[in-house]
């Protein structure tokens, strides 16, 4: 016959493989955990010698960061298709008149083909033939990493690719302004979608930070 302490030992370990993360702790079912302050979370280690186990209140709403690693991997996704649709326009022929040209300064066909469109830029003296690589591709690649990022819950490297995104978009968008006075619908949807990824990103670390501390400093 085990032991009332074994038995909590024992659902411990079991919990320990993962339980790494208080949302996965306390999301079992939407009303909290399964049985009440039975759950527990990995502080620091990587090993049940070297890691800490605190218990965390269900009281705690798991759903609101479960639910944001998809939403952040939607609007990526949204992101992902407004880049493809940035490389359709610049793979066109320079001469077509594009769909999202709207008005003299509103002209993502004149965006896409300038010498900005692709990394890195092109020189004006440059010899023919050097390769370059669309800022479109860039964005594409950039889209997909941070959905697979968020859906695996590794929100500061998402934090990371959110800035690094960020910032790219914002130096395009002074481009835009203020070198080539023409505004791309796509970059400008880019840029609204990535900043949108930033913030939902800072707000969910705030939010796992504030969720931690309390039940770490009561161990």
């Amino acid at each position: 016959m085990k032991s009332k302490g074994t038995g909590i030992r024992e659902q411990k370990a079991r919990v320990f493989s993962y339980s790494t993360q208080p949302e996965e702790c306390c999301g079992h079912t939407p009303l909290g955990c399964p049985i009440h302050h039975d759950c527990f979370v990995v502080v620091m280690g990587g090993n049940a010698q070297t890691s800490s186990l605190f218990p965390v209140p269900c009281s705690l709403p798991p759903c609101r960061i479960g639910a944001m690693k998809y939403l952040v991997a939607l609007l990526a996704l949204a992101g992902l298709v407004v880049s493809v649709l940035a490389l359709r326009i610049h793979n066109m022929d320079p001469s077509q008149a594009p769909p999202c040209e709207v008005s003299a300064h509103w002209d993502c066909g004149s965006v896409n083909h300038s010498r900005f469109a692709v990394f890195p830029p092109k020189t004006f003296d440059e010899a023919p033939g050097k390769k370059h690589i669309p800022v479109a591709t860039i964005g594409i690649i950039g889209y997909g990493v941070i959905a697979v990022l968020a859906l695996f819950g590794r929100w500061w490297l998402v934090f990371e690719a959110a800035q690094l995104g960020w910032m790219c978009a914002a130096f395009l968008s002074y481009l835009e302004a203020f070198v080539m006075e023409k505004w791309c619908i796509y970059c400008v949807w880019s840029w609204g979608i990535m900043t949108s990824i930033l913030v939902l990103t800072i707000a969910t670390l705030i939010w796992r930070w504030r969720t931690l501390r309390p039940a770490a400093s009561g161990r």
